[in-house]
C-alpha cells in the first residue's frame, strides 16, 4: 500500500486520520500503532514477524542497558548489552539484502516468505534501533517511557516503509502524546499534498525515460540519448524520494508528529561535502554520526606520528573513514558491485575535497563552476546506481563520452527527439527550476517589490490563503487523474 496509491490515498489514510481526530487522547499511541502494524502487515505480508520480535528485543537490551549503571563489571555489562543489540540490527539489515537465499533455506523447513523484492522498510527501522542502543548507551536520548511508546516509534507507518530515519530522541515527546492541531493537520495536508506532486507528475513522468534509456541495449544508444536517460534519473530520484520524505512528513504532521528534514536543495551544492549535507539528510547525518566520526576518531589514536608516508595523519583518518562509510552506505542500498561503486566513487572524492589541493581548488573556483562539478560527480554516480550491472554502467559511460557511440547501425539507433514528449517538455521545464528555492525567492521578492504600498499589499496578504488553497486542490486533482490513468510507479527507495 504505497503513500501514492489509491488505496491509501482515498481509503485508508480518510479513515485512520478520522478516527485518530475523534478518538480521546489517551488513546491516540495505542491506535497509532494499531494503524502502523495494520499498515506494515498489508504491505509486508510475512515480515511483520520480523519487525514484532526486534522491537521488544531491542527494547528489553536498552531496558537492560539503563539498568547497568556503573563502572567495572557494570560497564562491561552495558557494553555486551550494545554490542548485542547492534549485531542483530546488523543481523537484520545483512539478511535483508540476503534475503533471497534465505527465503530458499527457509522453504526447506516449510516456511515460506516471499523472496522477490526487499523486505520493505527493515533497513531504516534497523538503522533507527541501532541508533536508539547506542543514544542509550552514551545517554544522549531519554528512554522510551514504555514498550508501547517505543512499538508506536519504531513502526509509525509514515516513516516505516522508506524513511526519513527518525531518532527517537528527536520526537520522544510527541510520540508518547501525540497532539494534533488544526495548523497542524493543514500543514500536514499542504507537504503531502505537494510530495505526491513531486512523485507522481514529476518523477514518474522522468521514470518513463530513465527506465527506457536503461533497459535498452548500450549499442543502440547514442550519446545525447544517453544523457538525456542520465539527467532524467538524477532528477526521478530526487523527486520520487524528496516527494516520499515530504508525504511522510506531512502524514506525520496530520499525526501531530514532527519529522526532520531530508532534502535541502541537493543539486545546488557547490562540493560534494555540501550535497551529503543536502541530500538524504537523515542517512547521511546517521552515517556521520555513527559509523563515520567513531571510525575517524578509532584511526586518529592509533596512528601515532604526525605523519605517515609523507600524508598527514589526520588525512589517513579521514580517508579511511570516508571510504569505509561510503562503501558500506554503498552496500547498505543493494549489495551489488555498482552500488559499491557508486559508494567508493564518492568517497574518493570527498576525500580529494578534503586534501590541500581539493580545498584549494574549490576556493578558487567560482560557484558555478564549483556546482557544474559537483553535479558531474552526482550524475556519474547515478549511473552506476541506476545501471543493471558495474559492466552496464561502464558501457553506458562509454556512450557516453563516445567512447562506445558510432555501433549502433542506422536502423537500430535511438535519437533524443524520440523522447522529447510534451509530458517530459513540461517536467524539465517544471523540475530543472525547483531543483533550487526559486520559490521563496519569488514570493520574498514579490512582497518586497509590494512594501510601501499599504492598500496593494493588504489585498495580496488576505488574497495569498485563498490562491495557495486553489493551487494545492488543482496540484490534487491533476495527481489524482495521473493516477487514475495508470502512471503510477513504486517508489524508488522502497526497494532498499
Amino acid at each position: 500500500m504505497q503513500f501514492s496509491s489509491p488505496l491509501f490515498l482515498f481509503l485508508f489514510l480518510p479513515l485512520v486520520l478520522t478516527v485518530y481526530l475523534v478518538l480521546p487522547r489517551r488513546l491516540h499511541t495505542p491506535f497509532l500503532l494499531a494503524a502502523s502494524l495494520f499498515y506494515y502487515a498489508w504491505s509486508a505480508r510475512s515480515y511483520v514477524l520480523i519487525l514484532l520480535g526486534a522491537i521488544p528485543i531491542n527494547y528489553g537490551l536498552a531496558l537492560l542497558m539503563l539498568r547497568a549503571s556503573g563502572q567495572g563489571r557494570a560497564a562491561r555489562v552495558r557494553a555486551f548489552l550494545l554490542l548485542t543489540a547492534v549485531v542483530f540490527d546488523l543481523a537484520l539489515i545483512v539478511g535483508s539484502r540476503f534475503h533471497g537465499l534465505l527465503a530458499s533455506v527457509l522453504s526447506l523447513s516449510g516456511l515460506r516468505i516471499d523472496a522477490r523484492g526487499v523486505p520493505l522498510g527493515i533497513s531504516f527501522f534497523a538503522l533507527a534501533l541501532i541508533s536508539y542502543a547506542i543514544d542509550i548507551y552514551n545517554r544522549k536520548a531519554p528512554p522510551a517511557g514504555n514498550l508501547l511508546t517505543f512499538a508506536t516509534w519504531v513502526s509509525l507507518f509514515p516513516k516505516i516503509v522508506a524513511g526519513p530515519i527518525v531518532r527517537y530522541r528527536d520526537v520522544a515527546g510527541r510520540i508518547a502524546e501525540p497532539r494534533s492541531s488544526r495548523s497542524d493537520l493543514a500543514w500536514g495536508v499542504e507537504r503531502f499534498i505537494v510530495g505526491l506532486a513531486k512523485k507522481v507528475l514529476i518523477a514518474d513522468t522522468f521514470a518513463v525515460v530513465a527506465d527506457e534509456v536503461f533497459f535498452m541495449p548500450s549499442h543502440n544508444l547514442t550519446a545525447g540519448v544517453a544523457w538525456l536517460g542520465v539527467i532524467c534519473y538524477g532528477l526521478q530520484i530526487y523527486y520520487d524520494f524528496s516527494g516520499y520524505s515530504d508525504m511522510a512528513i506531512g502524514l506525520g504532521r496530520m499525526f501531530g508528529i514532527e519529522f526532520l528534514e531530508n532534502f535541502n536543495y541537493p543539486y545546488i551544492s557547490r562540493s560534494l561535502g555540501e550535497f551529503w549535507r543536502r541530500w538524504h539528510i537523515s542517512l547521511s547525518s546517521w552515517l556521520r554520526d555513527y559509523l563515520f566520526l567513531p571510525l575517524a576518531y578509532a584511526t586518529s589514536r592509533r596512528i601515532k606520528a604526525d605523519r605517515w608516508l609523507w600524508i598527514r595523519a589526520d588525512l589517513w583518518a579521514y580517508a579511511g573513514a570516508t571510504l569505509t562509510t561510503m562503501l558500506l552506505c554503498g552496500l547498505w542500498h543493494r549489495a551489488t558491485w555498482g552500488c559499491a561503486f557508486w559508494g567508493l566513487w564518492h568517497g574518493i572524492f570527498l576525500t580529494m575535497e578534503n586534501t590541500r589541493t581539493g580545498k584549494r581548488f574549490l576556493r578558487r573556483s567560482g560557484s558555478l563552476a564549483r556546482v557544474l562539478l559537483t553535479q558531474w560527480v552526482v550524475l556519474m554516480g547515478w549511473v552506476f546506481f541506476r545501471a543493471a550491472s558495474l559492466e552496464h554502467g561502464v558501457s553506458i559511460v562509454r556512450v557516453l563520452y563516445g567512447v562506445g557511440a558510432g555501433q549502433a547501425s542506422e536502423g537500430s539507433a535511438v535519437f533524443v527527439m524520440g523522447y522529447l514528449n510534451r509530458p517530459l517538455v513540461i517536467a524539465l521545464c517544471v523540475g530543472l527550476p525547483l531543483c533550487a528555492p526559486i520559490g521563496p525567492s519569488i514570493g520574498r521578492g514579490a512582497i518586497g517589490c509590494l512594501r510601501g504600498r499599504g492598500e496593494t499589499m493588504c489585498w495580496v496578504e488576505s488574497a495569498v490563503p485563498y490562491v495557495r488553497v486553489l493551487v494545492l486542490l488543482v496540484v490534487l486533482i491533476a495527481s489524482a487523474l495521473a493516477l487514475a490513468a495508470g502512471t503510477y510507479s513504486p517508489f524508488v527507495y522502497q526497494q532498499f
